[in-house]
């Protein structure tokens, strides 16, 4: 509790609130999913991913959430789906989404209502004697993704 009340002093957002404590217990949270082994299977999400979430990562009155249409939102859906279903077939083991801290909780909440058993961590969460495999990359090929290329002011010239 004394370190609930540390955080407290530095913000009073449930959502700040609880990504803190999460970093606080990463030791019991990174060894609850990890195989009997010491290593974690996850999902990372692409660069390009990762920056265009963050971007769209806004807080409102019901809390932090992205704000994306719903081709993006399938297309994301799809792809972790394919790929959580892809690792349980390889090595029979849930993976984890391996992300940033600051999209962690929108993602989770996304993930929640269409795969509630996938676990969504952020880096922030990772504690060193474990071994994190990255076994599946979303989002390189994501087409509602991708940003439209402009043109250079010397291509018409």
């Amino acid at each position: 509790m004394d370190s609930l009340r540390d955080f407290i002093r530095f913000s009073k957002e449930p959502d700040i609130l609880s990504e803190r404590l999460r970093a606080f217990f990463a030791r019991n949270i990174c060894t609850t999913y990890a195989t009997h082994d010491q290593g974690l299977l996850a999902i990372i999400l692409h660069s390009n991913i990762e920056s265009a979430l963050d971007e769209a990562c806004q807080r409102t009155e019901l809390g932090t959430m992205f704000l994306v249409n719903p081709e993006q939102v399938r297309e994301l859906i799809e792809a972790i789906s394919s790929a959580v279903y892809r690792v349980w077939n390889q090595w029979n083991y849930l993976p984890v989404i391996l992300c940033s801290p600051r999209i962690r909780l929108p993602l989770y909440q996304l993930m929640e209502r269409h795969l509630p058993q996938v676990i969504v961590l952020g880096y922030s969460e990772l504690i060193p004697d474990i071994n994190v495999e990255a076994v599946e990359e979303i989002g390189e090929f994501l087409e509602s993704f991708h940003i439209p290329k402009t043109k250079s002011k010397n291509a018409d010239s």
